[in-house]
């Protein structure tokens, strides 16, 4: 479970929890996949959560169109929400987002952590 942080406080820069949230989604993939840290963004999300199952090397669900769903939601929120915090400061969010981007950043951090490892792709 993600720690609430003091910057939910604050009356602004509420991008910085956005940041924060998607990091720790990264790190929670990086360290779940074993990959190491060359893989940031986007090329750690197509591997580590390739809707392609022989080449991913975490398994989300059995199920095909659950796995392929999950996989490109955390592509989008990498291009939609980490790329944009990480590279430019923005005063587009305000508290109430910041809270249900983290509460959704949580769920998906509980459903990565019930993912396996793809026998085929571990190293």
């Amino acid at each position: 479970m993600l720690r609430p942080d003091p910057i939910y406080f604050s009356s602004a820069n509420f991008d910085r929890v956005i940041n924060q949230a998607s990091q720790v989604l990264e790190d929670r993939i990086r360290t779940k996949s074993g990959l190491d840290r060359s893989f940031t963004g986007i090329k750690l999300i197509n591997k580590a959560l390739n809707t392609d199952k022989s080449k991913t090397v975490l398994i989300v669900s059995e199920n095909d169109e659950e796995h392929e769903g999950f996989c490109h939601i955390c592509r989008g929120i990498m291009l939609a929400f980490r790329n944009p915090t990480h590279h430019y400061l923005s005063d587009s969010f305000e508290r109430e987002d910041a809270l249900k981007f983290t509460a959704f950043i949580d769920n998906l951090v509980k459903i990565l952590s019930k993912c396996r490892l793809n026998a085929n792709k571990v190293n």
